[in-house]
């Protein structure tokens, strides 16, 4: 008989996370200029929703003994530990905060608990094993079920991932929902492929399950939030038509040259927005990190999109092989050119751990800082024949700057402030160092953000489906101007 084992499963501590991914904020504090920037270049809080930590609530809707502390602060996690009640703590982390995941692991055996596992994308950097007694990748219930409750998972159901858009004066309900876990594209910058090894399928009845149960809880938009939908166009069309058949609007993350195949179809089967993955406007870099697009291809997307009355929240990474001061501040000046493009978020082109570009440049001998508190994609890390640190990280504060579509009301209240700062100070002179320290909070979270520990999370339905591999919307009337734009992001409200 399998021994069962009681496990705490927690995230690091939120003063840790780098602001421009903290969650939990809706006022940010624009004090310095290197907090508007932080602001500015926050995909949550530039484009108006807020993400659920999914791998923890995956694990705790199908191993339900797990405890879940999730964006903890350090007294929350030690007082959690000093109950003395796990047999497991597991540790999520990233390779930035590889850190404190080991310091978090040494709290934990401190206080008693025989072993440390861990987890997330974190668990590819460099010699980090050794502090663990396990360490997990891909979709881990599977591997925790047994290890933890002492039977296979076999019926595998899609955690609740709800929570609210919000543009200009109205709350969108949205829940997000997964088709298929994993991607195939070879971007030699993503750790995905590797990491979840395989493609996982979520059952046609199981997300019928799970779009139900939205709809019960009022929410008519999804967010699906592959990282290429339509990867299988066959299944995700089942899907869309799952959603319009609920007469549910929907976002869906996907591959600019996916989206530019169907997109008028998918506009008429209710598509409002898509998340896409720009990367460059320059067709020899988005080459050489083997992404399929071009700079023809984004601008034919983001017309399109126009023209259909959609927006796009993109991704873009400078400094990448080719790339100059001049070329990057040309190519992002392209950007401002599509009203389509609500919001676009910056980074500096970073060799992850557990990537292709990582190995590429590693055996180049061309990673020249393996300061893993750097790799938040905001510090170049690798050498690079026309940056420095310190001059891409000026770069990067300066696309922050320079982008800002009218409509997004949030990046032009940063960039308002960002400019008084700059005509006026204060005088940063006192801050350590040419930017502010990120470890400092950026406003305290919520006491509970998902459930108290050891209460089990509402049964949703007593249907489960497994889970299949695969290989390889406030009352208040807003003015006149924005109804037109929200109805070009959500649709006319009946």
């Amino acid at each position: 008989m399998t021994t069962k084992k009681k496990m705490l499963l927690t995230t690091v501590p939120i003063e840790d996370i780098v602001l421009t991914a903290r969650a939990h904020r809706k006022s940010p504090a624009l004090r310095t200029i290197d907090e508007c920037f932080h602001a500015g270049n926050n995909i949550e809080y530039v484009n108006g929703f807020s993400l659920p930590n999914y791998a923890t609530r995956f694990i705790q809707s199908n191993v339900p003994s797990v405890d879940i502390l999730e964006y903890p602060t350090w007294d929350q996690y030690r007082a959690a530990l000093s109950s003395g009640r796990y047999d497991v703590v597991g540790i999520s982390f990233w390779t930035y905060t590889s850190g404190e995941a080991v310091r978090m692991a040494q709290l934990a055996r401190e206080a008693g608990v025989p072993e440390v596992w861990g987890g997330g994308h974190g668990v590819s950097t460099p010699g980090i094993d050794i502090h663990f007694d396990r360490t997990f990748r891909s979709y881990s219930e599977y591997e925790l079920k047994p290890l933890l409750e002492g039977e296979e998972l076999v019926d595998f159901r899609h955690p609740d991932l709800s929570h609210k858009y919000d543009f200009y004066l109205e709350e969108v309900p949205t829940g997000y929902l997964f088709t298929i876990r994993g991607c195939r594209a070879p971007c030699n910058f993503c750790s995905g492929p590797r990491y979840y090894r395989k493609l996982a399928l979520t059952s046609e009845t199981e997300i019928d399950r799970i779009l139900d149960f939205y709809l019960s809880r009022g929410i008519r938009h999804v967010t699906v939030v592959d990282e290429t939908f339509l990867q299988r166009v066959d299944y995700a069309k089942q899907v869309i038509a799952a959603m319009e058949q609920r007469e549910m609007s929907w976002t869906c993350t996907s591959r600019i040259d996916v989206l530019l195949r169907h997109i008028d179809e998918l506009a008429e089967h209710g598509l409002r927005n898509v998340y896409i993955g720009i990367e460059s406007m320059n067709d020899v870099s988005l080459k050489n990190v083997r992404k399929c697009s071009s700079a023809n291809k984004t601008a034919a997307l983001l017309n399109r999109l126009a023209e259909l009355g959609r927006f796009a929240f993109g991704t873009y990474m400078i400094c990448m092989d080719n790339d100059t001061e001049d070329s990057v501040k040309e190519d992002v000046a392209k950007l401002s050119q599509f009203e389509s493009l609500y919001g676009a978020i910056f980074w500096i082109t970073t060799p992850f751990p557990g990537t292709d570009l990582y190995d590429e440049m590693d055996r180049q001998g061309r990673i020249v800082d393996k300061d893993w508190k750097k790799y938040t994609a905001l510090h170049l890390v690798n050498s690079h024949p026309n940056f420095s640190p310190e001059s891409a990280r000026k770069l990067l504060y300066d696309c922050v700057k320079s982008h800002c579509n009218p409509m997004n009301f949030r990046k032009e209240k940063i960039i308002r402030r960002w400019n008084k700062l700059e005509r006026n100070g204060p005088d940063l002179a006192a801050a350590a160092g040419p930017y502010r320290p990120e470890a400092t909070p950026w406003v305290e979270p919520p006491a509970t953000e998902w459930r108290p520990l050891a209460l089990p999370e509402p049964a949703i339905t007593e249907d489960f489906v497994q889970l299949q591999h695969l290989s390889a919307h406030n009352d208040a009337s807003p003015p006149s101007d924005l109804i037109q734009l929200q109805t070009r992001l959500w649709g006319a409200r009946s």
